[in-house]
């Protein structure tokens, strides 16, 4: 399925994506996978990266995320007790991919970036344990990632479900 973000969505991930790099460097600190750029490439990735996570929070009727100056320790929501990483791709039908042991949340869920800028295609969701038993070995040409094609996802459907069986047995 495809979403669009509305433009007060687009403005908070734009902000967030941009407070976020220039934070690391206010810090001295190098963001992740900097550039050889002027910052562009980084500044792009991470408001990608909010783009999901914003819409995530909508589609499960959550708080919209905030900027973690610490970081977030690889979880991006909650449900309830399921703790669950927002991956978002550049690609439209791109892969999900973590680097080795970086997979720490209870799931994942996948995102890909469509040709227009506040549109994203949900691919779907995955367990870490099943990501971990189902997953490849891949050099995307940076070293060996784990990763999983986005149409071996879960639907989302899955998630909303193990979601409403944990609310309900805890009520009962």
């Amino acid at each position: 399925m495809r979403f669009r973000l509305t433009k007060a969505e687009m403005h908070l991930a734009e902000c967030l994506g941009k407070d976020t790099v220039k934070l690391c460097n206010m810090q001295g600190a190098r963001p992740r996978f900097a550039d050889e750029d002027d910052g562009t490439n980084r500044i792009n990735a991470n408001i990608r990266a909010y783009r999901g996570e914003i819409l995530f929070a909508r589609l499960f009727g959550l708080p919209k995320p905030t900027l973690n100056v610490l970081g977030d320790e690889g979880v991006d929501a909650w449900l309830g007790d399921i703790s669950i990483d927002v991956k978002v791709s550049n690609q439209e039908w791109g892969d999900l991919i973590f680097d080795k042991g970086k997979f720490k949340a209870d799931g994942a869920v996948g995102f890909g970036q469509c040709e227009e800028d506040d549109v994203l295609r949900l691919h779907g969701c995955i367990q870490r344990n099943a990501f971990e038993e189902q997953h490849e070995l891949f050099d995307y040409g940076y070293g060996e990632k784990m990763r999983m094609l986005a149409t071996e996802l879960l639907p989302i459907e899955q998630l909303w479900l193990g979601y409403i069986k944990s609310e309900v047995a805890l009520a009962g």
